[in-house]
């Protein structure tokens, strides 16, 4: 407890799970995915830099009205509350 409320365990980090996941995977495997990854990921830099700022905030804006598309605040809470104590399960089960 801290502060008089006991602590919320939100289950492992994202380093944990990467940690997790790098046990799992070949060293060679691993090395592959992140040169894929990292090309990907200039690609996608590229791509933002010759987007335009129009375009930009349409999409934004577009993004934060498709908000009222999504099942209710409540509904989504729950269901994050679901995944977190699932995700500490595995976190316990692995000893990460």
């Amino acid at each position: 407890m801290y502060g008089g409320r006991a602590a919320v365990d939100n289950g492992p980090t994202m380093e944990a799970i990467g940690r997790i996941i790098a046990r799992m995977l070949h060293p060679d495997k691993m090395r592959e995915y992140l040169a894929q990854h990292a090309l990907a990921n200039e690609y996608e830099v590229q791509e933002l830099r010759a987007t335009p700022v129009e375009t930009k905030l349409r999409q934004l804006w577009s993004l934060m009205q498709s908000k009222t598309l999504f099942e209710d605040e409540a509904q989504r809470q729950a269901d994050s509350q679901i995944a977190r104590e699932r995700w500490a399960l595995i976190y316990r089960a692995l000893g990460v």
